[in-house]
Formats: structure tokens, C-alpha cells, sequence
């Protein structure tokens, strides 16, 4: 499991590089997409920023194993991960960084945190009840 995750965020790690640094912003010209993933996308701009760092924030939860909701270890590599994309925006042509895109990335990253830390407490809890 633990090998699994690792590669599960090496992959939402290079998606997050891939899709940041695309020439268009807009996912329109991804033919191998979905249509309606497309159509979400393009119109939740700044949300589409957090979904792949609530699975980074799970994740890092994990590996980092802390006692409460919130790592700091794995929120400042998230931070890390989403300063990157955006800093590499300002090279790249029709591409821009965007403060939203970094404060959407981190909540996204707080609320995987979170959800990895329910889901454990829940699982401790459902084992004390056993």
C-alpha cells in the first residue's frame, strides 16, 4: 500500500508540472479528456487547482503519519509543489502565475490532510468498538 500511494503522488505531482505548464490554460485542446471534464475544468478554473492537491495532502498525511489533522512537513511540500507550477509560469509564453491558484492548491492540501485524519480516526474508532 504504501509503494502504491508513493507512486499515486509522483503521478498527481507530475499532472499538477504537466497541466501548470501547458501552453493554453485551457483544457480544450486535451482530445484524450473527457468532454465534460473539459467543460468543468475550463469553467472551475481556479478550483480545478485544488482537486489534484486533496489526493497530495492525503497522501503526504499518510506518509508523514502525525497524531492531529495537519502536517506541517507535508503542507509546506505541497506549498513547495504548487510554488514550482506557478513559478515556471513566468517563463512560459500566455501563461501566468495566479495567487489564487497557490491559496486554492493549499486548501486543497489542508482538506486532504484532513480527510486522511477522519478517515483514520474513524478506522481506530471502528477497531476499539470491534
Amino acid at each position: 500500500m504504501h509503494t502504491l500511494l508513493k507512486v499515486a503522488l509522483y503521478i498527481c505531482i507530475a499532472a499538477v508540472f504537466y497541466y501548470s505548464w501547458l501552453p493554453n490554460p485551457s483544457f480544450s485542446n486535451q482530445s484524450y479528456m473527457p468532454h465534460w471534464l473539459i467543460q468543468w475544468t475550463d469553467e472551475y478554473g481556479r478550483l480545478r487547482t485544488a482537486v489534484p492537491f486533496l489526493l497530495i495532502g492525503f497522501i503526504f498525511q499518510y506518509l508523514f503519519k502525525p497524531t492531529t489533522f495537519f502536517t506541517l512537513a507535508g503542507f509546506l511540500l505541497s506549498l513547495v509543489i504548487v510554488l514550482i507550477a506557478e513559478g515556471i509560469q513566468f517563463f512560459l509564453p500566455y501563461r501566468f502565475p495566479d495567487i489564487f491558484d497557490i491559496i486554492f492548491a493549499s486548501i486543497g492540501s489542508l482538506i486532504g490532510m484532513f480527510l486522511f485524519f477522519a478517515f483514520q480516526s474513524t478506522a481506530k474508532l471502528l477497531k476499539k468498538i470491534r
